[in-house]
């Protein structure tokens, strides 16, 4: 059993039966990190999770059993449920030809990198209707 099998059974089997396993409580360390993955599903989820578990729920234990109960209730059954992909930050291609000449440019003007950078943005937009 994984943590995946515990959040699959909230969103799409809706059994309710995983308290009985004793590994149910050897995966699920923390509710808290039960509640990091759903919120993880949509921004719908984060903000009935938000809503109901941080604001209404906050004297619950850390009864794991509980916390699974209870959001076993809260989410309504997902058909078209998939795998959670964790958001993560895209690759920044670093051009140091780019780099270099946006920090010339902010010595001499004595700007900041960030100042040139908007400026060199903002003459792209300026001159891509211009032909």
């Amino acid at each position: 059993m994984t943590i995946f099998d515990i959040i699959n059974d909230i969103f799409k089997t809706k059994k309710g039966n995983l308290t009985e396993n004793q590994e149910f409580y050897e995966v699920l360390q923390s509710p808290y990190i039960l509640q990091r993955w759903i919120t993880m599903h949509s921004t719908q989820t984060a903000y009935l999770v938000s809503e109901t578990t941080n604001k209404l729920c906050k004297g619950l234990t850390d009864d794991k059993a509980l916390w699974y109960k209870l959001f076993l209730v809260l989410i309504d059954k997902k058909t078209g449920y998939k795998r959670i992909n964790y958001l993560k930050r895209e690759k920044v291609v670093v051009n140091e030809e780019k780099d270099t000449m946006i920090e010339q440019l902010a010595r001499i003007n004595e700007m900041s990198k960030k100042e040139i950078t908007a400026q060199m943005k903002l003459l792209d937009e300026l001159t891509k209707g211009v032909a």
